[in-house]
């Protein structure tokens, strides 16, 4: 979730979920501008006139993980004090916002994105169904007859790829 200091977020968790992970990174709007370079600009994920502009961000989990790997990376160097570690974390830090910035403008990652929601909505009417008939005999036939109109295999990809499974592809 991509959002400016102007904006407010509440994360809606359900308590019975898998772990949620949220990341903060604070930086200051002037400061990312003045990182930024006339062609480049690192505030432009914010930019809200900017067509087709969401505020989330979902990364396919390879581009997930080098995310996450250049905030492990960028904190570790802010708390180094060896010599060029200040200067090292700002190059950290640009690589980081613009690998963002490149990931919020990509319009197939927007694409994607929708194809996600759509599949992130079958899924989660799936889970509350199920946890509305948790007492009841579900199989996995009755609920691809019930809930979607997918296949059952189809369901089963999608919900592994909701929950994290690596290497998942799903193809109707």
């Amino acid at each position: 979730m991509l959002i400016s200091p102007l904006e407010l977020h509440q994360a809606r968790v359900d308590s019975n979920d898998e772990p949620y992970e949220r990341i903060v990174l604070w930086v200051d709007r002037g400061y990312l501008e003045s990182l930024s370079s006339p062609h480049t600009s690192l505030t432009r994920c914010f930019d809200t006139t900017v067509p087709g502009h969401t505020n989330l961000l979902r990364l396919p989990g390879p581009r997930s993980a080098e995310m996450r790997r250049e905030l492990d990376k960028l904190r570790s160097l802010h708390m180094q004090e060896s010599y060029g570690s200040d200067l090292l974390a700002v190059c950290s830090l640009v690589e980081l916002m613009v690998a963002i910035n490149q990931s919020a403008a990509d319009r197939s990652m927007q694409s994607a994105l929708s194809a996600d929601m759509a599949s992130d909505r079958v899924v989660d009417g799936v889970l509350s169904y199920i946890n509305e008939h948790y007492n009841e005999a579900l199989t996995l036939d009755a609920l691809a007859e019930r809930i979607v109109t997918v296949s059952i295999v189809y369901l089963i990809c999608l919900i592994q790829l909701a929950k994290g499974f690596v290497g998942v592809s799903c193809n109707d």
